[in-house]
């Protein structure tokens, strides 16, 4: 008799209690709080950036956080250490941006360097080609200036 009237007493509790149905039903979300608070109360301790969630844990924890009926769940320390490693992962995507956009414009710098040699190397075997034909041209002239004077000295004397 005794173990009935618990159990009822436990069904009363909650169809009474609306907040206790809502806890009891997102076991999953308490753990996930349990969880928060922990590592909230170890961050406050240690001021540890490495103790900051990252990566799927924060995407989980700011998702859950982020849902109505969490809204007013958390404590101070709870929604500072979620706004920190919220923050972080800013500050961190923020820095992968800058070092991306670094690195492009160095890429463009090098791409622009490699243009400008390209060019120059160009200009100089233009260059070159025109000091190879002039030479030609002046070796062809010298020769047939050559052959005239050779064939100018051999003839007879009128």
């Amino acid at each position: 008799m005794y173990q009935r009237w618990l159990e009822v007493s436990h069904e009363a509790l909650i169809r009474g209690w609306p907040q206790l149905r809502v806890w009891l039903s997102d076991r999953e979300g308490q753990r996930l709080r349990a969880q928060i608070t922990e590592s909230a109360n170890e961050w406050e301790q240690n001021k540890d950036e490495g103790s900051l969630y990252r990566g799927a844990r924060l995407a989980r924890a700011l998702e859950w956080r982020d849902r109505e009926e969490n809204r007013l769940d958390l404590n101070a320390l709870e929604r500072a250490f979620l706004d920190e490693s919220e923050s972080r992962r800013q500050r961190e995507q923020n820095e992968k941006e800058d070092q991306r956009q670094r690195e492009l414009e160095r890429e463009r710098q090098l791409r622009e360097q490699a243009e400008r040699l390209a060019e120059e190397q160009k200009q100089r075997a233009d260059e070159q080609a025109k000091a190879r034909s002039r030479t030609k041209n002046l070796l062809i002239v010298s020769s047939a200036l050559g052959l005239v004077a050779v064939l100018a000295s051999r003839q007879p004397p009128c």
